[in-house]
């Protein structure tokens, strides 16, 4: 008696996209990282002269942090927080008109590291 050989598993379909992984796709995006006593804020490089700074967490701070990236010509924030820290520079930004993103890299650690996370994570 023959055996029915095994039909190979289908295949997932990626519904992410292809790209490379140094592809500009946000022109005007900067990147928070912001901890209890600091924002580093990281701009294109072609803005200003010094694209990546560290401001501190007073309101003074952070409307000088809103004012730096108006001046950089930045539209979208992508904020990485965790806790409560993010809550007054999200604020600050959105009122000032910023699309304001906010990621935790532990759930992007945590997809990236999974099998399926490493083939379509551009990482």
């Amino acid at each position: 008696m023959k055996r029915a050989k095994k039909a190979d598993p289908p295949q997932a379909s990626s519904s992410v996209a292809e790209v490379d992984p140094l592809t500009v796709l946000h022109r005007d995006a900067a990147g928070m990282d912001i901890d209890s006593a600091s924002v580093w804020v990281s701009a294109p490089a072609d803005r200003d002269a010094e694209p990546v700074r560290q401001f501190g967490m007073s309101t003074p701070d952070l409307i000088a942090l809103a004012e730096w990236l108006k001046a950089c010509g930045i539209k979208t924030i992508v904020m990485e927080s965790t806790g409560v820290y993010g809550i007054p520079p999200y604020e600050i930004l959105e009122e000032r008109g910023f699309k304001v993103c906010l990621v935790n890299a532990t759930q992007k650690l945590a997809v990236i590291a999974s099998p399926e996370g490493a083939k379509q994570s551009p990482l």
